[in-house]
């Protein structure tokens, strides 16, 4: 990847995870001879000459050995455990790529009884620990009991000595059903809360209403401020962008603003995501795809994610963890890679038989899996990103969501990502010449 701008050039080598510097006017020649090059348009002797000269100017580092990884089947501790308390939901939310809550799938509750005998199963013949555990819907909060009893089970498990350690507990939810009984359970554990809040009420009022239309901005508020009084406030507030937004003339950073001075939260605790197609109501999203309008909190994140990437010393071709270190619990004892994939049978990695998990399934899913792994996926494979990109896995494999990576996605990001890489090139440069200074 080569890129350049007036002050700047950059040339990235992915294969080796190295990064170089040079002139603007260096680059952008390298940029052209190498189009000619893709292109076939140079003689067998300047192709020769010009692979040598990346290989020694660029490429003088080893390639990044392939990352290891175990599946479900070798590993004896799990990444992350989503349940799905419950595929239903209060609300009806405008842009739910849920549809509703239930993932298209018939509504139904994870009861207390259900969970412990599913978790007993799990921790008691498969897995000693589980890093996170991540309590999701449609809207876990509709079985409050449910959460209790996931939660009673870690303590007693870790106690016991049965697993290893207690997990990090984390809940997404549209923080309307939240009561103090449950705002305690929330508190004793530790529960990681993501309220679901779209900005002030004109605009949250629109797009996150119950099922008979109603706003929810109020019932949000009630919890949010029961959940700062009992000292465990939400750790984010997560917004979803819509073409709403951009028509009411609120940009990322005013909704940001807003919600930080609203509620008294940190600026970083607020994570803005555009609405991405879903099949519910495909006009909420945005109507552009300039990179240089990205939300300044979402930017700051990626920034982060590359600096991480390229930190690494080996290269990990996983999109995700889907169906590796993760997994999602459904209520009626089915297994997935994640919430995306819920209700797609060719993707079921186990199910509960009454007493145990069958995993006989798993080796069959993973092979479904197998196009999201990027050395396996051509429009992956042939992509500079593909070290650093952390698409999801559903949005590769899954026919409904294949709006969410198209040519035109993908090309967004790509441009997106060398501006990241001449930001990053510029710190660096600068921080180098406080030092000599």
């Amino acid at each position: 990847m080569i890129t350049h701008d007036e002050e700047i050039g950059v040339v990235y080598y992915p294969a080796k995870g190295a990064v170089s510097t040079t002139t603007p006017r260096h680059a952008q020649v390298m940029e052209q001879v190498w189009q000619d090059y893709l292109e076939d348009r140079l003689s067998q002797e300047d192709r020769a000459a010009f692979e040598g000269y990346v290989e020694r100017s660029f490429a003088d580092k080893p390639d990044l050995p392939m990352m290891k990884y175990t599946n479900l089947l070798e590993t004896r501790t799990l990444g992350r455990l989503e349940i799905l308390v419950a595929n239903k939901c209060n609300l009806n939310c405008r842009y739910c790529y849920a549809h509703g809550g239930d993932y298209d799938c018939e509504s139904q509750v994870l009861t207390p009884e259900s969970a412990k005998k599913y978790l007993r199963a799990l921790f008691s013949e498969r897995y000693i620990s589980v890093d996170v555990v991540m309590l999701f819907g449609g809207e876990p909060t509709i079985a409050p009991d449910t959460i209790r009893t996931i939660c009673e089970f870690f303590e007693q498990y870790s106690s016991l000595g049965l697993i290893e350690k207690m997990p990090i507990f984390t809940m997404v939810t549209n923080g309307t059903l939240i009561d103090e009984e449950l705002a305690q359970t929330i508190q004793k554990y530790n529960i990681r809360v993501t309220v679901s809040v779209d900005g002030p009420p004109e605009i949250n009022d629109k797009l996150r209403v119950d099922k008979a239309g109603n706003g929810t901005f109020a019932k949000i508020e009630r919890v949010i401020r029961l959940l700062q009084k009992v000292k465990n406030p939400p750790k984010a507030l997560e917004v979803t962008y819509t073409s709403l937004h951009q028509e009411l003339e609120y940009s990322s950073k005013d909704i940001r603003q807003y919600l930080q001075k609203y509620f008294g939260v940190n600026g970083k605790d607020v994570l803005i995501e555009e609405c991405s197609y879903n099949g519910y109501d495909d006009s909420l999203v945005c109507k552009y795809s300039n990179n240089q309008r990205r939300d300044e909190g979402q930017c700051k994140l990626q920034s982060i994610q590359l600096r991480r990437a390229l930190s690494r010393h080996s290269f990990c071709d996983l999109s995700c963890g889907a169906g590796n270190y993760l997994i999602v619990l459904f209520p009626n004892g089915e297994i997935y890679p994640c919430h995306h994939f819920v209700g797609c049978s060719e993707f079921l990695i186990a199910r509960f038989d009454g007493k145990s998990f069958d995993f006989n399934n798993y080796l069959i899913a993973r092979k479904k899996l197998a196009p999201s792994h990027k050395l396996l996926n051509s429009a992956c494979n042939d992509c500079w990103l593909k070290a650093i990109c952390r698409v999801c896995a559903a949005s590769i494999l899954l026919s409904n969501n294949s709006n969410n990576l198209g040519k035109g996605t993908c090309e967004d990001m790509r441009l997106y990502y060398k501006t990241q890489f001449l930001a990053l090139a510029k710190e660096k440069q600068q921080s180098e010449e406080d030092i000599q200074t």
